[in-house]
């Protein structure tokens, strides 16, 4: 939730738009949500037994999917 938060915040306000109390951007409050989740993900992960080399596969899988729906895209818009 606190990604999405953080998220929408930059879609309205920018990425170097402030928080007034604290004065922490949008793009560190966002860069900091997203390592807490990482770091909750790395955990919950570890717990589940799931190695790095399957991670990075999956990763790279998808990735490579991404790429090819992205240039699809960006072909029709040509």
């Amino acid at each position: 939730g606190e990604v999405t938060q953080a998220i929408g915040k930059i879609l309205r306000f920018g990425f170097d738009s402030t928080h007034p109390e604290t004065q922490i951007s949008n793009k560190n409050l966002l860069m900091n949500e997203l390592i807490d989740l990482k770091a909750v993900i790395d955990e919950y992960l570890k717990g589940m037994n799931i190695s790095e080399y399957d991670i990075l596969n999956r990763c790279e899988s998808k990735l490579d999917k991404i790429n090819r729906y992205y240039n699809k895209f960006i072909e029709a818009q040509i």
